[in-house]
């Protein structure tokens, strides 16, 4: 209501009811919208408050707001919702979200749209009008200047000021309102109002998307209005060469003058879209680029997301090619500390430290463990440490549970199936429901449409995501898998199959799609069922007997092996199982079986058994996984990775299989990690060209700075070639400083611009054979303890040991 005479308080603040006026958005002819402030609720809204002839647009005022309180129930991600309602002196007003974003009707004048964008656009419009027609409910004022984009891109159709409750057939109005350039025939000429006269308006709008230009247009009113009723529109076709005779007859369709010859309503539109856009996509075998875009906009939102994402394409693209070093690959992922820090906790747990005791870098896991087994790591930490969304936790918990336990019972049958890498199949179980799980995360009322949709009114799953989304979970999915680089093999075992019917079972994709297909579809069964699963899980291995033939017997030993992982599992990622139905059904407590667990080499455990590491707090007192508690003083912090480090290379020396670069690496990681140097790098002496040039190195812009770092060995009056000739250790303190640039050669000064730096030279024999550079961008940035620098010393001395033996 209005508090305030003439629209204004006592403190000069107009006010409607307890509503803060703070601006004046727009007017036009059915009222003026304001943005406002909910003085109870502390947030912003839009009100429009109708003037006072619009009372006359419905039979009666309350009429008005009876349908308004109805709209106001509807929630769907592409309407602006209604908040509330009120009515003062009989002039109606209505509490919409506050939406911020571009009016459609502004972003159609850049006219850059493209058509895989326009039928983005549309598909959301519709879907939300779908909703409204079901409701009974028609908007009748359907127009570009009606729907906004928010930041997302996303359309929110808002103004349901003159909004009709359709409840017997066709109405009538006596007077036109609305826009008449999206106005339906019989509307103009009878007043008719149907669901078909917002499906013309749609029409236009679509129209107007793909062409750039309107679909009726006069000079005045009365012309415009005979012209809508009468003239024939333009095959868009002629407009837009893109546009194909299948999409010219939806549009068409869609702007008949006959009501009975359009679309019946929102529904039956939004479905013959999505038809075309799946068709289209089976022509060009390309998935709809306009989700997928969206949903990684969403994920670029999420603070460590871009650079843990990157991290995972360039492990999958590296992981690929045998012509990428193991440099390169430690390299890009000690850029991402965290990374580097969840997968040394992860390599050192009791499963991998069998291999070669403890692993203090990067470098050194990739030797001992391989490529794969590090990209399998990272994509696991993804699903484990990153989907933590508080608004839909249960939804989203049950979702990855399944997600792990599949991963989980998908090992199993592949070591069933005896497949010489299992770790894929762990990758395929997981990620066969990604795109699910995403859409869950980013995409959460898009997520709770779909399920509406399948549950309220039976909608099949299938038919409800190409509804909403405009695509599958799968196609998500798989286009994300594609966006991370994930090879042909892992990708292809997120893909439906048909196990009567699968391919050739001899290839390693398609039994990695059996797998991952089977180990779902057991986990469904499973977690859903309280009781009587058992028929269901027989049938299943009926229907997979002849891709992966596993019997009854050997089933229920991979299922006890998968349950007691994903307790392990469920345990350390702080889930109760107990608490919740689903959790409780997969973790079943299995007999007590001992008889997998045997100590050193034959341990039959895998990645699964290591992703505790992160949560391991939550684990009860009888836990037998090993705790790493990070000392809280960076220098006590700094001198344990130095000292492991330093145990590492020790251990590398005496092994005949390690070269020289692996230990290399090991050492400048080492350096790199424990004292958060801008850029660490190793310089040899080149024989061919008489130079001391960078060989190896880690850091910002390190290959571009390793490329321009050389110089000759003939002595000149530097810092460099003092520190070589001499066999002395350098510490600049002050780069910057005017006696310090004196003795800087030209060279380095046109390459750097560190604050500080240190020099240690590596000198055989009384021979310099090169030197460590490591640099801060600050002045003083390097403050070394007495213990740092000496167990710096030591790992200079373990390079310089590592040259004489293979001398």
């Amino acid at each position: 209501m209005f508090t305030c005479k003439r629209g204004f308080c006592r403190n000069n603040m107009p006010q409607i009811g307890r509503f803060e006026i703070k601006e004046k958005l727009g007017a036009g002819s059915q009222g003026t919208v304001y943005r406002c402030i909910d003085s109870e609720l502390r947030r912003p809204v839009a009100i429009k408050l109708l003037n006072r002839e619009m009372s006359g647009v419905a039979q009666t005022v309350d009429n008005l707001l009876s349908e308004a309180r109805t709209i106001s129930q509807i929630q769907h991600p592409n309407i602006v919702s209604i908040f509330d309602v009120g009515n003062e002196r009989k002039r109606p007003y209505l509490v919409f979200e506050y939406v911020q974003g571009e009016l459609l009707s502004d972003r159609m004048k850049r006219a850059d749209l493209t058509l895989p964008g326009a039928l983005d656009i549309i598909v959301g419009i519709l879907s939300g009008i779908d909703q409204v027609h079901r409701k009974g409910i028609v908007h009748r004022d359907l127009k570009p200047a009606n729907i906004i984009l928010n930041s997302d891109g996303i359309p929110k159709i808002m103004d349901f000021g003159i909004a009709r409750l359709i409840t017997t057939g066709m109405n009538h109005d006596v007077e036109l309102t609305g826009t008449p350039r999206y106005m339906a025939p019989e509307y103009i000429g009878e007043g008719k109002v149907s669901p078909q006269a917002d499906v013309f308006a749609l029409g236009a709008i679509l129209f107007e998307l793909l062409t750039g230009k309107v679909a009726f247009d006069a000079p005045d009113q009365q012309t415009l209005l005979a012209c809508v009723r009468d003239k024939a529109v333009e095959i868009p076709s002629s407009l837009n060469p893109e546009i194909d005779q299948q999409l010219d007859s939806i549009i068409q369709k869609s702007l008949e003058k006959d009501p009975d010859q359009r679309f019946i309503n929102a529904g039956e539109m939004l479905v013959a879209i999505s038809d075309y856009r799946k068709s289209m996509d089976e022509v060009t075998g390309q998935v709809t680029k306009g989700t997928v875009d969206f949903l990684l906009r969403r994920m670029q939102h999420k603070s460590d997301f871009p650079v843990l994402s990157e991290s995972i394409r360039t492990l999958n693209r590296l992981a690929g090619s045998e012509n990428k070093g193991m440099d390169q690959l430690a390299s890009i992922i000690i850029r991402d500390y965290a990374l580097a820090s969840k997968i040394l906790k992860v390599v050192n747990s009791a499963y991998y430290s069998h291999f070669s005791g403890r692993i203090g870098t990067i470098s050194r896991a990739i030797v001992v463990l391989g490529i794969q087994t590090i990209r399998s790591i990272a994509a696991s930490l993804i699903f484990f440490e990153h989907l933590h969304n508080k608004t839909q936790v249960v939804r989203l918990k049950n979702e990855i549970a399944a997600a792990i336990f599949s991963a989980t019972l998908a090992r199993q049958a592949a070591e069933d199936a005896e497949m010489e890498h299992v770790e894929e199949g762990f990758l395929c179980g997981m990620l066969h429901t990604l795109g699910k799980i995403l859409v869950t995360y980013y995409l959460n009322d898009e997520s709770e449409e779909i399920q509406r949709l399948v549950k309220m009114e039976s909608v099949s799953q299938e038919n409800a995501e190409q509804r909403v989304l405009g695509m599958s979970f799968q196609d998500v999915g798989v286009a994300i898998a594609k966006q991370w680089n994930f090879p042909t093999a892992i990708i292809q075992g997120m893909v439906k199959v048909d196990p009567a019917s699968p391919g050739e079972l001899k290839k390693t994709d398609v039994k990695l799609r059996l797998i991952a297909n089977f180990s779902n579809e057991a986990t469904r069964i499973i977690g859903d069922a309280d009781e009587g699963s058992e028929p269901k899980i027989k049938q299943l291995l009926r229907r997979y007997r002849r891709g992966l033939a596993i019997s009854e017997k050997r089933f229920e030993k991979m299922l006890e092996e998968a349950r007691r992982e994903f307790v392990e599992l469920s345990n350390s990622l702080g889930s109760n199982t107990a608490n919740d139905p689903f959790m409780r059904r997969l973790s079943r407590p299995a007999k007590t079986d001992t008889s997998h667990v045997t100590k050193g080499k034959g341990r039959k455990e895998d990645i699964t058994t290591t992703l505790a590491l992160e949560q391991a707090a939550n684990l009860p007192p009888s836990s037998s996984l090993i705790m790493e508690v990070a000392p809280n003083d960076p220098a006590i912090n700094a001198e344990i990775v130095l000292t492991e480090g330093l145990q590492e290379v020790t251990g590398m020396l005496v092994d005949d299989d390690t070269n020289v670069v692996q230990i290399f690496n090991v050492v400048l990681e080492t350096l790199y990690r424990a004292l958060a140097f801008d850029r660490v790098v190793l310089c040899l002496q080149d024989r061919a060209t008489n130079q001391i040039k960078a060989k190896l190195g880690f850091g910002n812009d390190i290959e571009n700075f390793i490329s321009k770092f050389h110089f000759q060995r003939q002595y000149s009056a530097d810092v460099f070639h003092a520190a070589l000739k001499n066999g002395v250790d350098l510490a600049i303190s002050d780069a910057h400083d005017e006696k310090i640039q004196s003795d800087m050669p030209e060279w380095y000064k046109k390459i750097a611009n560190a604050g500080s730096f240190l020099v240690f030279p590596l000198v055989v024999k009384q021979r310099p054979l090169g030197l460590i550079y490591a640099d801060h961008s600050q002045p003083n940035g390097v403050v070394l303890t007495a213990k740092q620098l000496n167990l710096i010393k030591a790992l200079r001395n373990q390079v310089i040991l590592a040259f004489r033996a293979r001398m």
